[in-house]
């Protein structure tokens, strides 16, 4: 799984996207205290952040989930 990524601005005006292995996800709370420990420490100013997206994969259907009277996925309570 992706880390979460943060923008900074830093002093002399370069912008730089950073992942922070140290978070599994960021939150609003969280981003505001990483933004005041930033600007403290004077390595600049954080301006946003974004969490990886979760992977879903689809499930494709298996042979035990076709009803074998009606063909299609009835779950057993077909009329068939």
């Amino acid at each position: 799984m992706a880390n979460p990524t943060i923008t900074i601005r830093r002093p002399n005006g370069e912008i730089e996207t950073v992942e922070t292995p140290k978070f599994a996800r960021i939150n609003n709370t969280l981003f505001a205290r990483i933004q005041e420990a930033t600007r403290n420490a004077g390595r600049g100013e954080v301006l946003s952040y974004d969490n990886p997206r979760p992977r879903f994969q689809s499930r494709t259907p298996h042979v035990s989930d076709i009803c074998p009277r009606c063909g299609t996925r009835c779950y057993g309570d077909c009329t068939a």
